[in-house]
């Protein structure tokens, strides 16, 4: 998925559509406008949990993009929990 792109707000549930345009004030963004937000900012957005962060991250690195053989990377809030909890 290109940078420029725009994010694909159908690939993700309402609430969290809602949640994307009210964060950029009802426009659509663009998939590099997504990624740059903190997943610690996401948290705090009303409608936004881990499990919806997650949702995102999986529409911002589609698994058939990941190499064969590497080790799934860890989200910011994943490495935020484990950090909490060293």
């Amino acid at each position: 998925m290109q940078q420029n792109e725009s994010f694909p707000l159908d690939a993700v549930p309402p609430r969290v559509r809602r949640a994307l345009l009210r964060e950029f004030q009802g426009r659509w963004p663009t998939v590099q406008e997504v990624s740059q937000i903190s997943d610690r900012h996401w948290l705090a957005t009303p409608d936004i949990g881990p499990s919806t962060l997650e949702k995102i991250h999986s529409v911002l690195r589609p698994q058939s993009c990941q190499r064969e053989g590497s080790s799934p990377e860890m989200t910011d809030a994943e490495l935020l929990n484990r950090l909490e909890f060293i």
